[in-house]
């Protein structure tokens, strides 16, 4: 069976239409959380951070890429990835998404 060009550029844009409706749906159900911590790593080429966060007698580990609007803030102003360093003690924003957790802001303490 010969199908035309046109079928798979329609079949592409389809399936792109469908992914986009279903990531929309799931950021609108995404909730961010604050939390307080020490930043643990740092990857600049892949612009990741982690961070231990003590919760009780417990440890919780945020890690992931910094959203493509993430706000850094280091001693009250704003910042760049690399003004930070391991051992920082800093509060975070994250989320949780189907793709693992993203950084929506970083602050210094």
């Amino acid at each position: 069976m010969n199908r035309s060009p046109v079928f798979f550029v329609a079949l592409a844009a389809a399936v792109l239409l469908a992914m986009g409706a279903a990531f929309d749906q799931g950021a609108a159900e995404e909730k961010s959380y604050l939390m307080t911590g020490v930043i643990a790593a740092i990857d600049m080429s892949f612009q990741t951070v982690v961070i231990e966060a003590p919760q009780g007698d417990q440890s919780f580990t945020v890690g992931g890429p910094l959203s493509r609007n993430a706000r850094l803030i280091s001693n009250g102003r704003a910042a760049g990835l690399s003004d930070f360093k391991v051992g920082d003690k800093v509060s975070v924003v994250w989320r949780a998404t189907s793709f693992g957790h993203i950084i929506e802001k970083i602050e210094s303490r």
